[in-house]
């Protein structure tokens, strides 16, 4: 029996779950942690196909609370979620894990233990301004969130020791988020995180904190080093308060601090889809944007924003990357006084554009009339379909596709174009 100090066993009606073993670990392990949400119905078939499936000789280990009642926050009108929570649809896993050389290991901690080992009000007075959370259920929920994390660790490092194994690989999930991609954590990278909420410019809006998979040294800091590194990130975020978004402890501003900053991690991001779920059965659209594939040949669905120059293009870029998790790809054109916040569109593209536009004769603004050679009638804004390529990537393009080219020139001189 592999308990924690004031966590009981998870039970199904009046029968407990037992706590499976065998002979030899396996060299991989999956860590669950929060509180299941609608988890029969819609979390559990997601996770054995899209986790448990995909990884048939890795162990499964299991924390969450004891609650029969959890409280979201109100922010937005999706978000009004809370109602009651069914832990016992935990038990789920052992139907799943009944004859199978796999174990599977699982508690329930009171909110009693839980409130005696974290000082929430202590964490209160670093609510993240500004923010789009409710104060104070939503620093109260990541924290309840960072303890199961580390507590489910614990739980698995409980049975390394009585093994005297190590895992080689270990991937970490919730358990109110349906998962919508295969995601087989037995590959070669280091530190695997979803690319959403990240962003690779010097000035980011964080790392996702909710999924990881990949080597076990990184998974134990990624997994038990938040609370202790709290001090030395405030004092970080003091010396660098031009590299964050939000005074106080962002968790996903804090995650990169810790994985990037402190310890200097190399992360691979994978388009990787999971939506959050709440007790009514509702799924939130976290991440739609995304393809099929998180096998390093993924396929991303992009958004494209047209609009007159000054009409607000930049404000509904930036709007879509820090509110939405879309990624700007490429060298982004550098803020200025212009628009100081960042104009969010592709240096490449911005140079193409500038290239036909003046090969044609024409500026943004003004279009061009001419004579056309074979009838006399007037061309309004004609374009050649010969024109250069002022940068690489167009003239990759055009080697295999000259439809790409036409649309780009035919297109640019009309509209300011940010590309996703």
């Amino acid at each position: 029996q592999y308990l924690l100090n004031g966590v009981t066993e998870l039970e199904d009606g009046n029968n407990q779950l037992p706590v499976l073993l065998k002979s030899k670990p396996n060299t991989c392990a999956l860590l669950f942690f929060g509180i299941p949400r609608s988890f029969s119905s819609i979390v559990f078939p997601s996770i054995q196909q899209h986790i448990l499936d995909p990884n048939p000789d890795c162990d499964v280990y299991v924390h969450s609370y004891d609650v029969e009642f959890t409280k979201n926050p109100a922010v937005e009108e999706e978000w009004k979620e809370s109602g009651d929570v069914e832990v016992m649809e935990l038990a789920a896993f052992k139907g799943y894990f009944e004859n199978k050389s796999a174990s599977y290991h699982s508690v329930l901690e009171t909110e009693e233990a839980f409130q005696k080992e974290r000082n929430i009000t202590q964490f209160r007075r670093l609510f993240p301004r500004p923010s789009a959370w409710e104060y104070p259920v939503s620093m109260d929920n990541m924290v309840r969130q960072w303890h199961s994390i580390e507590k489910v660790w614990l739980l698995m490092n409980t049975v390394e020791q009585k093994e005297k194994q190590k895992y080689d690989r270990v991937g970490l999930f919730r358990l109110d988020a349906k998962y919508t991609h295969p995601i087989n954590i037995m590959t070669a990278e280091a530190a695997v995180i979803p690319a959403m909420m990240y962003e690779s410019r010097n000035k980011v809006s964080g790392i996702n904190d909710s999924m990881f998979y990949g080597n076990r040294d990184i998974a134990k800091i990624w997994s038990t080093e938040r609370f202790q590194s709290v001090r030395d990130y405030m004092s970080w975020q003091k010396r660098n308060e031009d590299r964050v978004f939000s005074k106080g402890l962002h968790p996903e501003e804090f995650l990169r601090f810790l994985l990037v900053e402190k310890w200097s991690i190399e992360i691979t991001l994978r388009n990787i889809c999971f939506q959050r779920v709440r007790t009514s059965g509702k799924v939130l659209r976290d991440c739609d944007v995304f393809g099929d594939s998180v096998t390093g040949g993924e396929t991303v669905r992009g958004v494209v924003v047209l609009g007159m120059h000054r009409s607000g293009t930049s404000l509904l870029s930036g709007l879509l990357v820090h509110g939405l998790s879309y990624k700007s790809p490429g060298q982004l054109i550098a803020a200025n006084s212009q628009n100081p916040y960042g104009f969010y569109e592709n240096f490449d593209v911005a140079r193409q554009n500038d290239r036909w536009l003046k090969e044609q004769g024409k500026t943004w603004d003004r279009l061009s009339m001419s004579t056309s050679p074979t009838n006399s009638s007037i061309i309004i804004n004609g374009f050649s379909t010969e024109l250069s390529c002022a940068t690489d990537s167009c003239k990759e393009a055009s080697k295999s596709s000259r439809d790409y080219q036409y649309f780009e020139h035919r297109y640019k001189a009309l509209v300011h174009y940010n590309p996703f």
